[in-house]
């Protein structure tokens, strides 16, 4: 899970490993949160698990 806010305040499409800016051509590794295009704007992931039907973020 990746935190909602990002650089340009963007909407995000989810790929397997990255999600994208479609207006900035951004992209976000989806395990870490970084980017290439500007290291200090990578944005902060949670870890989460998968328990039977329940989704658990650990903030």
């Amino acid at each position: 899970m990746v935190d909602e806010s990002a650089p340009g305040d963007a909407v995000m499409v989810r790929d397997l490993e990255f999600i994208y800016c479609p207006w900035h051509q951004w992209g976000f590794e989806l395990a870490t949160g970084t980017t290439a295009v500007k290291p200090e704007w990578s944005i902060r992931t949670y870890p989460v698990r998968v328990i039977g039907r329940d989704v658990l973020v650990m903030a």
